[in-house]
């Protein structure tokens, strides 16, 4: 009898294990499809029934490295089972983090770059609910009060996802000029816009390199047209006569301005960075540290010579 109940113990004690170990197994295959499912598409899939499952037994990131011919070593950082997904492929750059709760949930962030001018951050979560509390530009730019709104979004955020620990970087960006899009100053995803208007950004970053008079700028800003000497005014007519890139000069004057009030906001940063850490509790971000951004303000003619445009068919 006595040995049968320590049988009956035995059996039980290797029940509770294979039971923890397959519950424990598969929580860790359901975070890495969760991962995949954050960079796949519906074209990564094809050949695998559709299934998240079949490609990640098949190594179907594999074909990824014959068609960079090797020239990328870091086509694929896997590290799914620590909660951290990176891919770099010819049009597409993703990287996914994992974050734990106290109810072994998990929230996934996730920084793309997309054929070098989409750009986002997103998580499998709303976030407002994942970001700190009051998250926002003025974490940033907490001066902006003493700035004018514009209509269109100017910043978005680089996020710095780790492969180690939950210390996250959010790094704030310029958006390139050029590229528009109506909403709040800082935004969490754009993409390239197809209208021809973002073209004459570029134009004017030619120009303005070709500009010798320091007061040339000021002058169209204000339309102070006739006071800009021979030689630059000669300048500017060859972009407003020359495949009729700008109008007239009232439509160089008004690209210039919408200019001017973005190169304001990028003169008032205060920080280039936020640190974030992850509460367990909350499930959500807090607010670890910030960087100061430490760079001399420089001349409007500097910032139209140095910022990044956005260029068509790249």
């Amino acid at each position: 009898m006595e040995k049968f109940k320590q049988f009956q113990f035995s059996l039980s004690i290797l029940f509770i294990l294979f039971f923890y170990n397959s519950v424990h197994s598969q929580q860790k295959e359901s975070l890495e499809i969760k991962l995949w499912q954050q960079v796949l598409d519906t074209y990564d899939l094809e050949g695998y029934n559709g299934k998240i499952e079949n490609f990640i037994d098949n190594k179907g990131w594999q074909e990824w490295e014959e068609w960079s011919d090797k020239m990328n070593s870091n086509v694929l950082i896997n590290d799914t089972k620590n909660g951290y997904l990176e891919i770099n492929r010819f049009y597409l750059k993703a990287v996914v983090g994992a974050y734990k709760d106290k109810n072994n949930e998990y929230t996934l962030l996730k920084n793309m770059v997309n054929r070098y001018f989409n750009r986002s951050l997103s998580s499998n979560r709303n976030l407002n609910q994942v970001l700190p509390n009051n998250f926002g530009i003025k974490d940033f730019l907490p001066e902006l009060s003493s700035i004018p709104l514009l209509k269109y979004s100017c910043f978005y955020i680089e996020a710095m996802i780790p492969q180690k620990g939950t210390e996250t970087q959010l790094n704030l960006k310029l958006i390139p000029l050029g590229l528009f899009k109506k909403g709040d100053l800082l935004t969490y995803s754009f993409l390239e816009n197809n209208d021809d208007n973002v073209f004459l950004h570029s134009f004017i970053n030619t120009m303005v390199k070709k500009i010798k008079n320091k007061e040339t700028l000021p002058y169209l800003l204000e339309k102070k047209f006739k006071d800009i000497s021979k030689s630059d005014f000669k300048i500017i007519e060859e972009f407003i006569s020359k495949d009729d890139q700008f109008e007239n000069m009232d439509a160089v004057s008004e690209v210039l301005k919408h200019l001017y009030d973005i190169y304001s906001l990028s003169s008032i940063i205060t920080f280039k960075s936020v640190i974030l850490d992850w509460n367990t509790k909350e499930g959500r971000f807090i607010i670890k540290d910030k960087v100061h951004y430490y760079n001399e303000i420089i001349p409007f003619k500097s910032f139209l010579e140095n910022s990044e445009y956005y260029y068509a068919a790249q």
